[in-house]
């Protein structure tokens, strides 16, 4: 039996930080920021995300990402859930997502919802050997 430590659903579909990066040059510096696309969906989605949330940031879980997606378009799944990992640090849900922080990482695609499209965030412990 898990008992969960934080769930919480995200409406909509997460757009990928990697694609259609914004590149700006000025003399040698380079800088590279996500699209307008997913900045908008971060701030839309942090507020969500921090409502259900008033205690320290949790050390050793497992997520479960599970995704309702709104079309049969071609997606990465890999791509999306760091859009997610990355809400859910900045939001101090959980300390890192590295993998001394979250050792096991579920994600799971459930075919297509056009009515209701969204990304179930399920944080539990992992259970000691």
């Amino acid at each position: 039996m898990s008992v969960y430590l934080f769930n919480v659903t995200l409406p909509g579909c997460p757009p990928p930080k990697k694609n259609s990066r914004r590149v700006f040059a000025r003399g040698r510096r380079v800088l590279s920021l996500p699209s307008v696309r997913h900045e908008v969906w971060y701030a839309e989605m942090m507020p969500r995300v921090l409502k259900g949330w008033h205690g320290r940031p949790l050390d050793c879980v497992k997520v479960e990402l599970n995704y309702y997606l709104p079309d049969r378009r071609r997606r990465d799944l890999t791509n999306m859930s760091e859009s997610v990992m990355d809400l859910l640090v900045k939001a101090r849900i959980i300390k890192d997502d590295d993998v001394f922080h979250v050792p096991d990482v579920h994600l799971v695609c459930h075919g297509v919802d056009k009515v209701s499209p969204r990304v179930e965030v399920c944080i539990t412990f992992v259970p000691k050997e």
